[in-house]
C-alpha cells in the first residue's frame, strides 16, 4: 500500500530491498540481485541472496552471533545504497535478514533520513511476540536472556534452509539444473546446509549473553541512529518506551487500510435471530483461539443454546472444537478466510472477538471486522482495543472470567452494541495514513 501510494507521484523513485529469504547453494557469499514486482519498472525491487542472517530472525537463535557480528551482508547493503542512492529516506519495516550493524548505517549516510516501523517487537524480542512459548504467558522479564534459551530451539532446522533454496530455484531453474548436475541429480541440500550453517554443537553460540546484547544494542542503535520510530498503535509505543526506546523519538502512526474506504455502516441488531459471534485468524495459542474455546465451553448450556459461533480459524481441528462446544446453537468452522469471502462469513455476525494473549500490535483482522460494521470484544493486550474507547468491549487479557462476563453482558443486553460506535473514531484511510507518513519523511 505504501509503495502504491508513493508511485502515484511521478517525482518519487521507490526502491524495495529484502533479505534472508532466498539461498543459492552454488555461491557461498551474500550478493544482491534484481527481482520482479507487481508495480513494474516504476518500483525497483532487489533481494539479498545468501544473507549471513537467515530470516526470520527467530530461526537463527541457535547462532545469534551471526546477527550481532555480521559484516558481509551489511557491506553488501551498504554498497547497494552507495550505488543506487543518495536516498532521501530509508524506511525499515523489519530487521529479519540483515545484521545488527546495519542499524548503524546512518554513520555512513548522515544526510539520509532513517525511519523504523514498529509493527512487531522484533527489535526487542527475537520471536517478535514478547511471549514465553514454553510457559504460554506474556514474557515480562527475559532474565537477562536466560529465559530466551528455553523459548527457542537450539539449532536451525534443515527444512528452513532447504525451503529457502527451493524458493530461489523456483525462480532460477537454470541454477537448479546446474546444482543437480553437480550433486548427481539429487534434490538434496543438506550437503550445502552443513557447509553454509555449521551444525556442530561446538560451534553453536546460543548463550544468554547474546540475547542480552541483542536487545540492548538494538535499542541503543534505534535511539542513536534513527530520525523517527513509528509505532502502529499506542500499545506498541507504550511497550517500546517501557523497554528503553526514547519517547520523544517515537510516534504513533496507525496503519492505513483500503477497508476504511469501503467501511459499512454499523449493523442493526436483529432480535428475531440468535446472537452470533465470530473469531477470525489462526488457531493457535498466541491469538487466543484455544483460550476462547475453553472460555466459551464454560458458558451455561441454557445460555449457549441461544448463541451461534463462526470460527474462520486456520489449522483448527473441527471434531475436537465442536465436541467442546456442543451446547451452542451452531458452530461453523472454516479453515481461515480470505478477502474474497470475509463479507459472506461476517454476514449475520453481531460481535467479533479478538482474544489475543500477547501484545498484538494492531491485528488486521480487527480492522477488517470493524470495517464490516461489526463491533469487536478485545483483549487489553495489543492495539485492537484502541479502535473503540468503550470499556464495555475490552477485557483483561488472559482472564477467562472477565471475557465471559463482558461477553454475556453484551449478549444479554444487545442494545449495548451501539456503544462500541460511540467510542469509535473511524478507521485510518490510506490517504490519511500516507499523508502522515510523508510528514515524517519531509520534516
Amino acid at each position: 500500500n505504501l509503495i502504491e501510494y508513493l508511485l502515484k507521484n511521478n517525482e518519487n523513485s521507490v526502491y524495495f530491498l529484502s533479505s534472508g529469504n532466498k539461498y543459492n547453494p552454488l555461491i557461498d557469499k551474500p550478493y544482491i540481485m534484481k527481482s520482479k514486482n507487481i508495480f513494474g519498472e516504476k518500483c525497483h525491487t532487489y533481494e539479498v541472496i545468501n544473507s549471513d542472517v537467515i530470516g526470520p530472525l527467530g530461526t537463527l537463535c541457535w547462532d545469534l552471533d551471526r546477527y550481532l557480528e555480521d559484516t558481509r551482508t551489511t557491506k553488501v547493503m551498504e554498497d547497494f545504497i552507495s550505488e543506487h542512492g543518495p536516498f532521501d529516506v530509508i524506511h525499515i519495516q523489519n530487521i529479519g535478514g540483515f545484521g545488527q550493524n546495519f542499524l548503524k548505517m546512518k554513520e555512513k549516510f548522515p544526510n539520509t533520513k532513517f525511519i523504523f516501523d514498529l509493527h512487531n517487537y522484533n527489535s526487542i524480542c527475537m520471536n517478535s511476540f514478547l511471549f514465553n512459548h514454553k510457559k504460554e504467558i506474556m514474557c515480562n522479564d527475559y532474565n537477562c536472556g536466560q529465559n530466551c534459551l528455553q523459548c527457542f530451539p537450539k539449532k536451525l532446522s534443515e527444512k528452513i534452509y532447504s525451503k529457502r533454496v527451493k524458493l530461489y530455484f523456483s525462480e532460477h531453474p537454470l541454477d537448479m539444473i546446474k546444482y543437480k548436475a553437480l550433486h548427481f541429480f539429487k534434490n538434496d541440500y543438506i550437503h550445502d546446509y552443513k557447509k553454509y550453517y555449521v551444525l556442530s554443537p561446538n560451534n553453536v553460540k546460543c548463550t544468554s549473553k547474546s540475547f542480552e546484547i541483542y536487545r540492548q544494542k538494538n535499542i541503543e542503535y534505534l535511539n542513536t541512529y534513527f530520525d523517527k520510530i513509528l509505532a502502529v498503535s499506542q500499545k506498541v509505543k507504550d511497550v517500546a518506551v517501557r523497554y528503553g526506546i526514547n519517547s520523544d523519538k517515537i510516534e504513533v502512526s496507525y496503519i492505513g487500510t483500503k477497508f476504511a474506504e469501503t467501511s459499512q455502516k454499523p449493523k442493526t441488531y436483529n432480535p428475531d435471530k440468535k446472537f452470533k459471534i465470530a473469531y477470525m485468524g489462526y488457531a493457535n495459542t498466541l491469538k487466543g483461539f484455544y483460550f476462547l474455546v475453553d472460555t466459551l465451553s464454560s458458558i451455561d448450556p441454557e445460555i449457549a443454546k441461544n448463541i451461534e459461533i463462526v470460527f474462520a480459524a486456520k489449522g483448527a481441528k473441527p471434531k475436537a472444537i465442536k465436541d467442546k462446544l456442543k451446547n451452542f446453537a451452531s458452530v461453523e468452522l472454516l479453515n481461515g478466510y480470505t478477502h474474497d469471502n470475509i463479507h459472506s462469513i461476517l454476514k449475520d455476525v453481531d460481535l467479533g472477538i479478538v482474544p489475543v494473549l500477547w501484545d498484538d500490535n494492531l491485528p488486521q483482522v480487527a480492522i477488517e471486522i470493524v470495517s464490516n460494521g461489526i463491533p469487536i470484544l478485545c483483549s487489553d493486550f495489543g492495539g485492537a482495543s484502541e479502535l473503540s474507547k468503550s470499556e464495555l468491549f475490552k477485557f483483561k487479557g488472559g482472564n477467562s472470567q472477565d471475557l465471559k462476563d463482558k461477553l454475556l453482558n453484551i449478549i444479554n443486553n444487545p442494545e449495548l452494541l451501539k456503544e462500541y460506535w460511540n467510542g469509535h473514531s473511524g478507521l485510518m484511510t490510506m490517504d490519511k495514513h500516507m499523508k502522515n507518513i510523508e510528514n515524517f519523511y519531509n520534516n
